[in-house]
């Protein structure tokens, strides 16, 4: 999350990542040899600008950096998913989003 949200939760934009793997969007975190993958537009007086809204960007099901997905171990094999994953759907993830 970047910026802060108000009382009445109004200045939130949800910024999802569907093509970059993780919900690192911008500034450097601990260890980061780069900034996110936003960095350019994400921050005070740039396109989404954190002194006025909220920006939300979250890890989605199934990626590679998200809670689980086909790299995650299936604890009924041992081993890891791979193709055998559970099919995820977009309702999937915003209901992950949404809890």
């Amino acid at each position: 999350m970047y910026g802060k949200m108000n009382a009445d939760k109004s200045n939130v934009i949800l910024i999802c990542h569907a093509l970059t793997g993780d919900a690192h969007a911008a500034g450097l975190h601990a260890g980061d040899k780069k900034p996110g993958w936003w960095n350019i537009v994400i921050g005070p007086n740039k396109a989404f600008d954190t002194e006025k809204y909220c920006i939300i960007c979250s890890n989605i099901i199934g990626g590679c950096k998200g809670s689980t997905g086909p790299s995650s171990i299936n604890p009924e094999t041992g081993k890891h998913y791979g193709i055998l994953f559970p099919v995820i759907t977009i309702a999937d993830m915003v209901n992950a989003q949404k809890s």
